[in-house]
């Protein structure tokens, strides 16, 4: 039974907050830990060949820092170098947030916390995760079974992009977009996996079997929907 995600079963009857269209105004590259004002990163997308394992690669992988800090110097350092783009936004953010607060009627069990902290000499605000102790725990507690299935997602993203020798997490290209929210002007920062021959953004998801109906139904209701709200924010398919 192939999963189906409808849209139609999440719009409100009330009255809605509208979401223009995203424009992508900037980006760039993270190679080696340097940052580059590039899409020196960002991927081609090929189809992949199969069958292939997931698993290779694991003994060399370099997972991702959790270093927020050097994420969000990033994020600000690229506001800076398109101020002028970005100049109108009231808020500066990374998809990440976004995806937490719009899912958070759908998947109430997914605790968040964000900060907010006003940029010095001017009006936006800069929305910050925080990881909460549930996160925390989680991720101390993960088995070696769970960490190469994390693998399994960049492995695809390798194998869909013609990328070979040693998988490094840290490496990306992250886009800048101008969107709105209501009356609220958003400057967003999200990684993109892959493009295609024709400049489309391509997102790239990796899933277990779905042997039941069971399976199927949860993995619509809370999976894939999590999968459409990253996509839409910043309007890659």
């Amino acid at each position: 039974m192939q999963p189906r995600f409808d849209v139609a079963a999440y719009r409100p009857a009330a009255a809605k907050t509208p979401y223009a269209r995203p424009l992508e105004v900037g980006g760039f590259s993270r190679i080696d830990g340097e940052l580059h004002f590039d899409k020196r990163a960002l991927r081609r997308y090929k189809a992949p060949r199969l069958p292939n394992s997931l698993a290779t690669g694991y003994s060399d992988f370099v997972p991702k820092r959790d270093d927020k800090a050097a994420a969000e110097q990033c994020l600000l350092a690229a506001v800076e170098r398109y101020a002028e783009q970005t100049s109108r936004a009231h808020f500066v953010t990374y998809r990440n947030n976004l995806n937490k607060l719009l899912a958070t009627l759908h998947c109430p069990n997914d605790d968040w916390s964000i900060g907010v902290k006003r940029l010095a000499g001017d009006q936006r605000w800069l929305l910050r995760v925080r990881d909460t102790p549930r996160r925390r725990d989680e991720e101390r507690s993960q088995s070696d079974a769970q960490r190469l299935m994390s693998y399994f997602g960049y492995r695809f993203e390798a194998l869909c992009t013609g990328h070979e020798g040693t998988i490094d997490a840290n490496d990306e290209y992250v886009g800048l977009f101008n969107c709105k929210l209501g009356s609220h002007r958003l400057a967003v920062a999200a990684e993109i996996d892959s493009v295609d021959d024709a400049g489309t953004y391509v997102e790239l998801k990796t899933n277990k079997l779905l042997a039941s109906k069971r399976l199927v139904g949860t993995f619509e209701r809370f999976k894939m929907f999590k999968f459409w709200v990253q996509s839409y924010l910043v309007g890659t398919p």
